[in-house]
């Protein structure tokens, strides 16, 4: 459905009312309002022109629609100042979490003064602290232990700041709650800016008026900033969870995969081989035993990982073709146990359409293919994955069944 204009918020309830999320009608930046268990996780999102919020940025297009089991929200509007710079914000809800494309369109002659923010918010109530999700020297990502947060106070003080956004941070609630706030696949783009060869960027977390704010900006400098007029892309994601543990074990027996010389599934064979299984057993699908292409592996510099990158639109074509082949087989019932799969780092500018290196990862693209797979797979068949070797919101709530209602009318 298309809306020209709206005086109405947008209310999604997702998992059977765990956790909510509202859209204000007046502000093209969201979510305005976060909640899990009914406790606010995060709000006051917004993007900065400058000095300019997009609070004043004027609505043109609001916009929603379903795909498979993932929530489209779409909201384009403009700034009624200066060049008139628009600004799309695309929300994709799946489970419990959140992937988010922000799209900044320059027009020519744009003048924006000294500072460019991207979706900063706070995180309201008490969180005891946070790890940080980082690439220290290798393909695989490293979290670190909690780093403590010091008690709200209606005095500015700074936590922490960085001169690159953090790949992820994943706040710890007092009620166990945990929110996790990454890139998307683009770390490139967020470490070139609006300024490409000479950007400047502060990302900084602090409290501000008794709540904890990250404020994020993007390109930063001494005098107006005067950026090349085209559409400037940033993608990111949230996800949402009460704290798990480690133990994820899988009580069935399993009946390994084989692959072919096309590292394809064997049809035939496993139709037999299924066809009678007992409730005990469960089909095994272990992504290191595929033999992956040099091309679609992770890359960093010199080092090459055994793992794919999910990045990689080979990479997903094939996986998509085994589980198409997957949900084929006569027996519909037998459940499916997921391992290997886990995020990484690569610089193939190859993975992501670009001719030089580019630094991605691919935690959004893992989310994106999981909520596929439920899709074609269906609700009724038992995904069973081991989250336990990159134990964070993003991974803990993949492949799980999801449920998102939305309404116009502030109730559903």
């Amino acid at each position: 459905m298309s809306y020209a204009f709206t005086d109405i918020p947008i209310n999604i309830i997702g998992n059977h009312g765990l956790w909510t999320a509202n859209h204000e009608p007046d502000s093209v930046s969201g979510p305005s309002l976060l909640t899990f268990n009914s406790i606010p996780i995060f709000n006051h999102c917004e993007c900065e022109l400058g000095d300019l919020s997009d609070n004043v940025a004027l609505i043109d297009s609001v916009k929603e629609w379903r795909k498979g089991t993932i929530l489209h929200l779409k909201r384009q509007g403009h700034f009624p100042f200066g060049s008139g710079t628009k600004l799309i914000q695309a929300y994709r809800y799946y489970n419990s979490s959140l992937r988010i494309t922000t799209d900044f369109v320059i027009p020519g002659h744009t003048s924006i003064a000294k500072q460019i923010g991207i979706s900063s918010f706070s995180i309201p109530g008490k969180w005891h602290g946070f790890r940080e999700i980082t690439r220290n020297n290798g393909i695989l990502p490293e979290v670190s232990s909690l780093n403590q947060l010091p008690a709200s106070s209606s005095k500015s003080a700074e936590i922490k700041s960085w001169g690159t956004h953090p790949v992820s941070l994943i706040f710890k609630h007092e009620t166990g709650i945990e929110l996790e706030i990454g890139l998307g696949t683009d770390i490139w783009r967020w470490n070139n800016g609006f300024l490409i060869n000479d950007n400047n960027a502060k990302y900084r977390l602090a409290i501000i008026d008794n709540e904890i704010r990250f404020q994020r900006y993007v390109s930063i400098a001494d005098a107006d900033i005067i950026p090349e007029p085209r559409h400037y892309i940033f993608n990111w994601y949230l996800a949402w969870s009460m704290s798990q543990n480690d133990d994820q074990s899988d009580p069935l027996s399993h009946i390994e995969l084989n692959y072919n010389e096309q590292q394809e599934l064997d049809l035939c064979q496993l139709d037999n081989d299924t066809r009678n299984l007992p409730l005990n057993y469960a089909l095994n699908l272990d992504l290191g035993k595929i033999n992956w292409r040099l091309s679609q592996k992770r890359i960093y510099d010199n080092e090459i990982s055994d793992s794919p990158c999910f990045t990689a639109s080979s990479t997903i074509k094939h996986l998509k073709r085994i589980i198409r082949q997957i949900s084929s087989l006569k027996n519909d019932k037998i459940p499916i146990n997921i391992t290997g799969i886990f995020p990484g780092f690569c610089n193939c500018g190859r993975h992501v359409y670009k001719k030089h290196s580019c630094v991605h990862w691919d935690m959004a693209s893992i989310i994106e293919f999981a909520a596929w797979t439920r899709k074609i797979l269906g609700k009724k068949r038992r995904i069973i994955f081991d989250y336990s070797k990159f134990n964070t919101p993003g991974m803990q709530q993949l492949f799980s069944e999801s449920k998102i209602d939305y309404g116009l009318t502030g109730t559903i």
